[in-house]
């Protein structure tokens, strides 16, 4: 109900006027034809509606992350060349707040030989950095169970 106030304020009161008596002649005339008078002024406006939901929907989720004691935070790699956030991971491991997991899931495009090859030169990498990973080729690996027990806040695609 909040939204639906939130969207009515940014319409001008006029238009709203205008629409309320459209709808109220047009229900006099039938109640169960299409509403063809009031659909142009729909159709103008329905881009607005959905840029104020999506931004609103945005808010909420931000709010949820800085509300929450850990923000979970997933980088996916796919190959060691991608890899530019050593520094930002570096950074987020001296703050409490955050939970870092990094996922290591070669493009589907690369052929075998290179995703082994990918994969292998970043176990290397992150093995010599002394961080923790999870390789995403291995049989073991269930991505719905690490969506549900990780269940991130915040995704970095490299």
């Amino acid at each position: 109900m909040r939204l639906l106030k939130f969207i009515k304020s940014f319409v001008p009161l006029d238009l709203r006027r205008r629409i309320r008596s459209k709808i109220n002649q047009d229900r006099l005339l039938a109640q169960t034809e299409c509403n063809l008078k009031v659909l142009p002024i729909y159709l103008r406006w329905l881009p607005f509606y959905k840029m104020l939901r999506c931004r609103y929907q945005h808010n909420r989720r931000i709010r949820r992350i800085i509300e929450s004691n850990k923000v979970k935070v997933a980088f996916v790699v796919s190959s060691l060349s991608m890899w530019r956030s050593q520094k930002l991971v570096e950074r987020l491991q001296l703050d409490n707040r955050f939970e870092i997991c990094i996922i290591l899931l070669p493009f589907a495009s690369f052929s075998e030989e290179e995703k082994k090859i990918s994969i292998d030169t970043l176990k290397n990498n992150f093995d010599n950095l002394g961080q923790t990973y999870i390789d995403a080729t291995d049989n073991k690996f269930d991505a719905n169970q690490l969506i549900s027990e990780f269940d991130p806040d915040i995704i970095f695609y490299q």
